[in-house]
């Protein structure tokens, strides 16, 4: 590739977007690396290297002997390093091409985005959701710990899920109760509604009155899980996922229904089990599972 046909800054760009990720002897942060003692970058050896094979081709073609009077040109050494984090992946590309490419920061919490009735961000319209309460999830960006001119602290954060995005401020008590989530790239969820500002009815705020980890949310809101499963599916596979997980005390309860494939007939099975923590090793056993349909009841 000529050097005059692609600069450095295009290839370092190509590189953060993943366009050189089928190399899979290097991954992306390795080009960026700066070995010890060294002061260029494997990408900078890479094409330092291969800018010297070019010259020595064009030698060779005008060279009388061949390559017994030229020097061996020798591979750089690529030093390793750690990878990047899939947060620092996205967020490189996005900024490069403008949309997630490797997966969305939310992709780690489908369950959570599927049931547990989250308003998506692109939806929220003051005037039709005042006074009701909702919830939301997102990941957080551009988190801001700010002070007022009266030396008041207070912050500001967006929060952005697979729709849109929203920008949040929290004042005062809500502020110190609260600040510890504003933090990049944290996946949260947020409990609130819509209000009038003070001294106004056409202006409004969201109020936020919890928030949450998602990687919490599944044993926290759970109120129950409702299974449907054929006679046939009643084995002991199941039963032993079941057992397994009902050990840990929680505050999910069970539902067990069964159908009668011929019939369509339902029977509804009562069990002895306490309530329960939901888990993803729960869910994730129970996804496993032919003839088993799962519906979550949440608090």
């Amino acid at each position: 590739m000529s050097a005059r046909a692609v600069s450095k800054k295009t290839l370092e760009s190509m590189v953060m977007a993943g366009a050189l990720d089928s190399f899979t002897a290097m991954h992306r942060a390795q080009y960026f690396h700066i070995g010890p003692g060294e002061t260029m970058s494997n990408l900078e050896k890479i094409v330092k290297y291969g800018q010297m094979l070019s010259n020595h081709g064009n030698t060779l073609t005008h060279s009388l002997f061949g390559e017994s009077d030229l020097p061996a040109i020798v591979q750089p050494k690529m030093f390793p390093c750690e990878p990047w984090g899939l947060s620092e992946i996205l967020e490189k590309e996005k900024e490069l091409v403008g949309i997630y490419i490797s997966a969305h920061p939310l992709d780690g919490f489908q369950f959570e985005m599927n049931n547990y009735h989250f308003t998506p961000l692109s939806s929220l319209e003051p005037e039709k959701l005042k006074n009701r309460v909702i919830r939301l999830a997102g990941y957080v960006d551009k988190p801001l710990h700010l002070v007022s001119k009266k030396g008041t602290s207070y912050g500001k954060f967006t929060l952005i899920d697979y729709h849109g995005e929203y920008e949040f401020a929290l004042f005062k008590e809500d502020y110190l109760r609260f600040r510890d989530f504003m933090v990049k790239d944290s996946k949260i969820m947020i409990t609130g509604m819509f209000q009038s500002r003070w001294n106004s009815e056409t202006d409004f705020e969201f109020k936020i009155q919890r928030i949450l980890l998602l990687e919490n949310v599944k044993a926290s809101l759970t109120k129950r899980i409702n299974m449907e499963l054929t006679l046939k599916r009643l084995d002991d596979e199941f039963v032993n996922i079941i057992s397994k997980y009902a050990e840990k005390a929680g505050n999910c309860e069970l539902g067990i229904q069964i159908v009668d494939d011929a019939t369509r007939d339902r029977v509804k099975l009562y069990n002895s089990y306490k309530k329960m923590e939901m888990s993803d090793g729960f869910i994730e056993e129970l996804s496993k599972l032919e003839g088993v349909v799962y519906q979550v009841v949440s608090s």
